[in-house]
């Protein structure tokens, strides 16, 4: 099988994160985090997407692999104890229907699980963005004496800025 092979080629382990992007334009990652194998035998995935957070099932692994594919492993750091205490904050959070893209993405959740904290590195990011060009659209408006330019860039400032204090979740 395609997913059993994929597994022992990268020597994946239960806690470990895969990194998955669209295949055509794909921007943001996706994190699928591995569970291990399950008493039917067979692989065990857990992500946080629209629907929450679910299982995917091995026939769901198929079908998502159509539209996305592997990118890198985000490998769990940790002792085996740490590692099963990982899978067991994965598994607190099954059914879990709070799925959002700025404040409960799945970079929040495998940041969860890896770490006990969610926070993700992607709504950081943007958030940066959003404030570094809002200052400089802010700036150019206030030089050209263009109130909208200044105003648009204002917003993006304060966006950016409520983005990079939403990026972690207390």
């Amino acid at each position: 099988m395609i997913i059993d092979h994929f597994i022992q080629a990268n020597n994946i382990r239960p806690a470990d994160a895969i990194v998955v992007q669209k295949q055509k334009f794909g921007i943001l990652d996706h994190y699928v985090i591995y569970l291990g194998v399950g008493s039917d035998g067979e692989h065990k995935f857990i992500a946080n997407y629209t629907s929450g957070i679910r299982f995917l099932s091995y026939l769901l692994i198929f079908d998502y692999l159509r539209s996305y594919v592997p990118i890198k492993l985000n490998r769990f750091v940790g002792d085996d104890n740490q590692r099963q205490w990982a899978v067991t904050r994965a598994l607190s959070r099954l059914n879990e229907n709070s799925y959002h893209l700025i404040l409960n993405n799945c970079e929040h959740f495998k940041n969860y699980v890896h770490y006990g904290v969610e926070k993700s590195e992607q709504v950081e990011g943007l958030g940066k963005a959003l404030t570094i060009g809002g200052i400089g659209l802010a700036a150019a408006g206030a030089a050209s004496k263009n109130d909208r330019v200044a105003a648009v860039g204002l917003f993006s400032t304060v966006l950016g800025l409520i983005a990079i204090g939403l990026s972690e979740r207390k």
